[in-house]
C-alpha cells in the first residue's frame, strides 16, 4: 500500500513538473508577461479539467499555437476552444490539432481569431468525407500557399482536398495536384494581369 501510494505522488509530482516546463515553453515562444502566463496555465488547468485530454496536452496545444503565430488574447478569445474542438472531431491529439490548425491559418494568411472558421473547416471536411485530418494537413501543406494565391478560401480548398479524397486522391497528393491545377489558372503574363 505504501509502495502504491509513493508512485501516485511521485506521478503527481512529476506530471505537475511536465505542466510547468510546457508552460515555460508557452511563456518563452510567446514572449507574454508574468500575468499572461498565469491566464494560459489556468486555460489549460480548465480545458484539462473540462475536456477528454489532460492539462500536459492543453499546455503543449498552446504552445504550438504560440509558436504558429496565434496572440495570448486570441488563445484566450477562443483559439483554445476551437483546437479542441477540432481535435476532437478530427480524432487526433490536441498538440497535432493545434499544429494543423495553425498551418492553415498562416498558409491563408488568417488571424487567430479566425481558428473557429478553421477548425469548422477542416472538421466538416474530415467528418463528412472519407479524408482524415492527417490527409488534409498533407493537402494543405503542398497546396494551401498557391490556393490562397490564386484567391481561393480556405473552406474551398479544403472542399476541394474532401472531394479528391472521394476520388482516392489523399494527402500531398490531392494537395499537389490542387496546387498545378490553380498554377495554371493564375494569370502570369503582363497582358493576363491586365484583362
Amino acid at each position: 500500500a505504501f509502495a502504491g501510494a509513493f508512485m501516485g505522488i511521485r506521478k503527481a509530482v512529476g506530471g505537475a513538473a511536465d505542466f510547468e516546463a510546457a508552460m515555460n515553453l508557452v511563456e518563452v515562444n510567446s514572449g507574454a508577461a508574468a500575468s499572461q502566463v498565469a491566464e494560459l496555465a489556468a486555460l489549460a488547468e480548465r480545458l484539462g479539467q473540462e475536456t477528454v485530454f489532460s492539462s500536459l496536452e492543453a499546455a503543449n496545444a498552446l504552445n504550438e499555437l504560440v509558436k504558429g503565430g496565434v496572440s495570448v488574447q486570441q488563445i484566450m478569445a477562443g483559439a483554445a476552444e476551437a483546437t479542441v474542438f477540432l481535435a476532437a472531431a478530427g480524432g487526433v491529439d490536441l498538440k497535432r490539432a493545434a499544429e494543423i490548425a495553425a498551418d492553415a491559418m498562416n498558409a491563408f494568411n488568417l488571424s487567430g481569431g479566425e481558428m473557429m472558421r478553421v477548425a469548422d473547416a477542416l472538421a466538416g471536411v474530415a467528418l463528412s468525407t472519407t479524408a482524415d485530418m492527417s490527409d488534409l494537413a498533407f493537402g494543405f501543406k503542398a497546396g494551401a500557399a498557391v490556393a490562397k494565391q490564386a484567391g481561393q478560401p480556405l473552406e474551398e480548398f479544403a472542399a476541394a482536398l474532401g472531394a479528391m479524397a472521394e476520388a482516392a486522391i489523399l494527402g500531398s497528393d490531392a494537395g499537389t495536384s490542387l496546387k498545378a491545377f490553380l498554377m495554371n489558372i493564375i494569370p502570369t503574363a503582363k497582358a493576363d494581369t491586365q484583362a
